[in-house]
């Protein structure tokens, strides 16, 4: 469509999709979306998302102009398919649902009907499950059925005219038709009246889901089964009620609660709309429950993900806004939600309004003295702060963290009286809070929880547990039972951790497995032991080469970039979150904290343990299809050394498991791989791994650096030079020697940590008092 919409010219063209749906933000041309539409099909065809095959159905809704402001087009308002320059009521946009056909390659259906006689009888609508005929292709070249990665799909292209006022039967066409992409070629159709119908009775939602689960099992014949379906239309149902509408959604990690979750908030879409009509004041907020150890100006991935992937089309409306969960507390709380250097820091000193200072001379002087302390401080010891910030946040806001969700849920009900307020929470922890049946139900606040399944720290004491959900009946609650995010493999390794280490998680005796076929393939779970000899970089260089290729990838590491610690100033010194984080930005990797990665994911996951630090389950299920855990040689840290010595024990039939009936017994959980230098230098005693190594010819074992070669020694025999490298030993094992040591120094390091980082006794101690 060559045609200006709106009577306007088009001053920029903009489409945006959420999963399979094509809508536009602005004024647009249709042939701009039809373009869009096309190259988005090839991308998808070319990534193995969708099949160039004739079951792959294609919806275009065509035929109408867009409104910016009330959101209606030809489906709602009859002005909507009219246009100035018409020589005959409804030409100009029957021109536009004609030129959309033929850029597909198919004919237009039959005659639209006479704009002045709409509505039409709705016996009369056509058939949209009846196949469209084909243009000839050798005539009509440039068309999607022209294009060799969209040929044989089907296309349907609807003229919206045959709807007007006919909303719920197209709805009812639509779920009936069950496209797997829909593109709307009007202009302003992000927010318009057919993209709210299509929200408010859950079919986007249906649509964006089964997209979601192409994508994460790699199986583009992925389907929601019915347990999702139902959960989705009792979504629906729920929804249309009057009063409070709360969600609490709880389950296993990878079930999708996130997905439903900001689906909920879509679904809600249509009702906000006409609430905004009508002048009501509408406020969402949405946040997620993340202790706030780094910098607090930065966003955890979830909210990233929030912001970029879930809601992005929400992102810019001026009524949402996204907000990590402490700021939050403390705005509408107070200051027992904010730790004492928090306090310090959110002083404010300035009124930008008033354009005046806040503080006295004399009060200005003892914040600054304060100020020097504390960063003189935070050069000094940054480990003992991250811990006496979480100390905090485990009192203050975790152990309580019901008490501080009701205490929200009032201060937003009582601060804005006239607004609907929606308030979405998502990974709200219960490892120390399991009773929620007495959540706050307020008249103004709907609250959308979506609960974290526990695995990201001990402060549970380990045990299974079960969640209680509340019981009003404002209040809508569902436990998702079927994980999809994880290979078998991952998924088996992830269960024994959980079963055999315990780190408190909700039970798994509901849980549903899933057929393998339609989970992601993948591969057993890696564990890397490396010499401390060897560079954190040529680690890096191993992964990307013998067992991450063609993945993507996130680095998982406890120390933030930009952090000075004491133990790592030394460039070369293994763990260096610096040249971590360069390495993977360099080589397109994502490099988080250990914090961040909680309700993240990515086909392949490196838990980097260099040097020793804690790994949690919930980190281990965050792998779709590849799994690698890298520890250092010598330092096998409580809790994780533990584990892998357990586990890689279960691969003997002959195990003796602590559990009754253990069915991993006798099974291959993880590989593990063991990467040592090549050689160590018979000169100067070092373990290069890059260089030349000269070798004996004669001597069994005799090898010189390039320094030591230099020096003439052993110069009586020629010397054979050879490339350093790395000696890589595939399905490593480990003598029972090398277990008694580790066990003697995972000893050594649990009292390390217990006198240093919490100032408690050894075990030693407390036997010898």
């Amino acid at each position: 469509m060559d045609d200006a919409c709106c009577g306007r010219d088009a001053k920029s063209e903009k489409v945006t999709s959420e999963g399979p749906i094509l809508l536009s933000t602005t004024e647009i041309r249709g042939s701009y979306v039809m373009s869009e539409l096309r190259g988005n099909l090839g991308d998808e065809v070319t990534r193995g998302n969708i099949k160039n095959e004739r079951t792959t159905l294609v919806l275009i809704a065509s035929g109408s102009h867009g409104n910016p402001d009330m959101g209606d087009s030809g489906l709602t308002s009859l002005d909507k398919l009219k246009d100035p320059s018409d020589e005959k009521e409804g030409d100009v946009t029957l021109g536009f649902y004609e030129t959309d056909c033929r850029s597909v390659g198919v004919k237009p259906d039959k005659k639209r009907p006479i704009i002045a006689r709409l509505p039409i009888p709705e016996n009369e609508i056509p058939d949209i499950t009846e196949p469209m005929k084909t243009m000839n292709l050798k005539i009509h070249k440039d068309n999607y059925l022209n294009d060799d990665l969209l040929c044989n799909m089907t296309f349907k292209v609807i003229d919206v005219a045959n709807y007007y006022n006919h909303e719920d039967k197209l709805v009812a066409d639509i779920k009936k038709l069950n496209p797997k992409v829909l593109a709307i070629s009007w202009c302003f159709s992000l927010n318009g009246d057919m993209a709210m119908a299509l929200r408010r009775e859950g079919v986007f939602a249906q649509m964006v889901m089964e997209h979601d689960l192409k994508l994460i099992t790699g199986n583009p014949e992925a389907k929601l089964d019915d347990d999702q379906h139902s959960f989705i239309q009792t979504i629906v149902k729920f929804d249309m009620k009057l009063g409070p509408r709360n969600y609490f959604i709880w389950g296993y990690s990878g079930t999708g609660k996130t997905l439903f979750l900001t689906e909920v908030l879509k679904i809600k879409l249509n009702k906000l709309r006409l609430l905004r009509k009508k002048g009501m004041k509408v406020n969402i907020i949405v946040t997620v429950f993340k202790p706030e150890m780094y910098d607090r100006e930065q966003d955890c991935s979830l909210m990233k993900d929030l912001k970029e992937k879930y809601l992005k089309n929400l992102v810019d409306e001026n009524f949402i806004r996204f907000i990590n969960f402490k700021p939050l507390c403390q705005e509408l709380i107070g200051d027992e939600c904010a730790s004492e250097e928090e306090r310090l820091m959110n002083t404010k000193v300035w009124d930008p309004i008033s354009k005046t200072g806040c503080l006295t001379p004399e009060q200005m002087q003892e914040l600054l003295k304060k100020m020097t302390a504390h960063l003189a401080n935070q050069s000094k010891s940054w480990t003992q702060r991250a811990i006496k910030q979480n100390d905090f946040d485990a009192k203050e806001i975790e152990k309580v963290v019901k008490t501080r969700l009701n205490e929200i849920i009032s201060s937003l009900s009582s601060k804005s009286p006239d607004t609907y307020n929606i308030l979405l929470i998502d990974e709200v922890p219960t490892t120390l809070e399991q009773d929620w049946s007495d959540l706050l139900v307020v008249d103004n606040v709907d609250w959308m929880l979506s609960m974290s399944p526990g695995g990201h720290s001990n402060s549970g004491g380990g045990d299974f547990y079960e969640i209680t959900p509340p019981s009003d009946t404002n209040t809508l609650s569902k436990k998702l039972l079927r994980r999809y995010r994880n290979c078998h493999e991952i998924r088996k390794f992830h269960n024994w951790w959980l079963e055999h280490v315990k780190y408190g998680y909700i039970s798994l005796t509901e849980e549903i497995s899933v057929d393998d076929s339609i989970l992601p393939q993948g591969y057993v779970p890696i564990w890397i032991e490396v010499s401390k000899d060897v560079k954190d970089e040529e680690v890096l260089e191993t992964i990307h080469s013998n067992y991450a290729s063609g993945m993507s990838v996130t680095l998982t590491h406890y120390h933030p970039l930009g952090v000075q610690h004491k133990t790592l100033k030394d460039k070369n010194k293994i763990g260096n979150p610096e040249i971590l984080g360069e390495w993977c930005k360099l080589h397109k990797w994502s490099y988080m904290t250990d914090m961040n990665a909680q309700g993240t994911e990515d086909e392949c996951f490196i838990l980097f343990r260099r040097p020793y630090h804690p790994v949690y389950p919930e980190h281990m299920a965050r792998a779709r299809k590849l799994l690698i855990i890298v520890t250092t040689m010598g330092e096998p840290g409580p809790g994780l050394w533990g584990g892998l010595k357990g586990i890689v024990a279960h691969q003997s039939h002959d195990y003796k498991c602590t559990l009754s009936n253990c069915k991993y017994v006798g099974q291959t959980l993880v590989r593990k791989v063991s990467i040592w230098p090549s050689y160590r230098c018979d000169g100067c005693g070092s373990n290069p791994t890059s260089g030349l190594r000269f070798k004996c010819s004669e001597c069994d074992d005799f090898d010189l650096c390039e320094s030591c070669k230099t020096l003439n020694i052993h110069n009586n025999h020629e010397m054979d030079s050879l490339e350093a490298g790395l000696h890589i030993v595939e399905n490593a094992e480990m003598s029972d020697e090398m277990i008694k040591l580790y066990d003697d120094r995972a000893k050594q390091w649990e009292d390390h940590i217990a006198q240093n980082w919490f100032n408690k006794p050894t075990k030693e101690e407390v036997e010898n008092k």
